[in-house]
């Protein structure tokens, strides 16, 4: 009995040729990482487009995909030089604190406020990150706040001549005269001490003569200066005056009271204006 075998079947080989491009390294290169992995695979470099012409079975080259995409990338530790621009920074502050950081990596500093570095992939990548943190606009300072000021008046003396006493025995409290008063505003401590001055410094001069005018509305002033001259006389102190041998004779509404101060130290009336 003769035993018939069978012919093994024609291989398939009518598959289109397919065209994979490479984009970071040669063909050569890619080429041959294929041929160790397909060798029934006809595998073609063209140079010219730096691509790899592939005739084989879908499922090879779907395969062929995957590895080409796994290959064709950059090394992570070659170097790459790349230029980082600055909006707020100086170049030179930034360099000298990446330096600091990286030290196989090199700056320079560009044109136009940029950076040049030289550094592997992932070194640029962190140093992007930090000069986007580094690189931002300063913060403005809040504005200076002062405290609510705080007025005294002053009765007896000058208040410019207080004012420059305070504001050179009391430091850091501000001091501006308004009429007869003063402005004080600082720390809570400082101006207490600065009314403490004032107190002491508004007084009434030794040896100065001071004329103080009451104004009558209901009574005759004739009659209550004579009884101010009884009291003055049994007391020792200055004569007494009707209003009508002084100024402001003219009777107004109110009755508030305005002290007139004279420096005569030798006892005579001031000068009328």
């Amino acid at each position: 009995m003769t035993n018939v075998v069978a012919a093994p079947a024609a291989r398939n080989t009518s598959y289109p040729a397919t065209v994979l491009g490479v984009t970071v390294i040669k063909a050569d290169q890619a080429a041959s990482v294929l041929h160790a992995l397909y060798p029934r695979a006809r595998i073609r470099v063209d140079r010219n487009a730096n691509a790899i012409i592939v005739v084989a079975s879908p499922d090879d080259v779907n395969s062929m995909r995957t590895i080409l995409s796994g290959i064709d990338v950059k090394n992570p530790m070659a170097m790459t030089a790349t230029a980082v621009p600055l909006h707020n920074s100086k170049p030179a502050d930034v360099i000298a604190r990446l330096r600091m950081l990286f030290a196989h990596a090199r700056f320079t500093t560009g044109p136009n406020k940029t950076i040049l570095d030289v550094a592997t992939q992932l070194d640029l990548t962190q140093i992007s990150a930090i000069v986007s943190a580094i690189d931002t606009a300063p913060v403005p300072p809040p504005p200076a706040s002062y405290p609510p000021a705080e007025a005294v008046r002053i009765m007896q003396r000058s208040p410019r001549a207080v004012a420059h006493a305070i504001s050179v025995t009391v430091p850091g409290v501000r001091v501006m005269v308004s009429g007869p008063d003063l402005l004080l505003s600082g720390a809570p401590d400082r101006v207490a001490q600065a009314k403490s001055m004032i107190a002491q410094l508004d007084q009434l001069q030794p040896g100065v003569r001071y004329t103080q005018v009451y104004r009558l509305h209901n009574v005759d002033a004739q009659s209550v200066a004579e009884l101010l001259s009884v009291r003055s006389r049994t007391s020792g102190s200055k004569s007494i005056k009707t209003s009508t041998q002084l100024p402001f004779t003219r009777p107004r509404a109110s009755s508030s009271v305005s002290r007139v101060r004279s420096r005569n130290s030798t006892g005579q009336a001031p000068a009328r204006k």
